[in-house]
């Protein structure tokens, strides 16, 4: 069952502590099975156009080559044709079917994580300019106009982006979910308006 996700707006940002100008730095190691959880629900579109193609568009050709081939041997055994056709059917969807599944589970893009994911110290440093992400030697800067919205759960903040992957930041690294919920109207303090109503 998926978590809930609780969207953070704007107006929950209150108190001194929070200004504008101010900054969040925050750093972890990520767990490989809760990237695996985050992944399978907010990182959708695994199936790129080669996969669609040989995995929707072949599966027919698939089906009609076992149908002759089936109904072939099917006949050979002298069977009635009504239910040499019946079973040639059933055993040509199947074949179908069975192709479809498979080459679908096996082009899935969505493993897990990429190694360095979780072998790499990931730093994240947020203020009102935009998400900076840190692993190894690269930095990456999300602008905060490509923020589509911060969701919380009880494991993590999450930050849903436009035109690329989703990314979080997991309770671990944070004292206690108090601190994470902290944190999270912190950075929507810092996130600077006009602010996107995408979903």
């Amino acid at each position: 069952m998926p978590e809930t996700e609780l969207p953070y707006r704007p107006e929950h940002a209150t108190g001194e502590d929070l200004a504008y100008k101010d900054n969040l730095s925050v750093s972890g190691y990520l767990s490989a099975k809760r990237l695996k959880k985050f992944i399978n629900s907010r990182r959708h579109g695994g199936f790129g156009p080669t996969t669609i193609y040989y995995a929707g568009l072949v599966a027919p050709v698939i089906s009609a080559s076992a149908m002759n081939m089936f109904e072939t041997f099917f006949n050979q055994q002298n069977l009635p044709p009504q239910t040499a056709y019946i079973l040639s059917l059933i055993c040509a969807a199947i074949a179908g079917l069975f192709w479809f599944l498979t080459f679908s589970r096996l082009a899935q893009r969505d493993k897990a994580e990429r190694k360095s994911e979780t072998t790499e110290q990931t730093h994240y440093r947020i203020d009102n300019s935009g998400i900076f992400v840190q692993r190894a030697s690269v930095e990456t800067k999300i602008g905060w106009p490509s923020i589509v919205d911060i969701r919380t759960t009880k494991h993590y903040i999450a930050f849903i982006v436009k035109g690329a992957n989703d990314f979080f930041i997991p309770v671990d690294w944070f004292e206690s979910h108090q601190n994470m919920l902290d944190a999270a109207n912190k950075i929507s303090a810092l996130r600077p308006p006009p602010f996107s109503t995408e979903a």
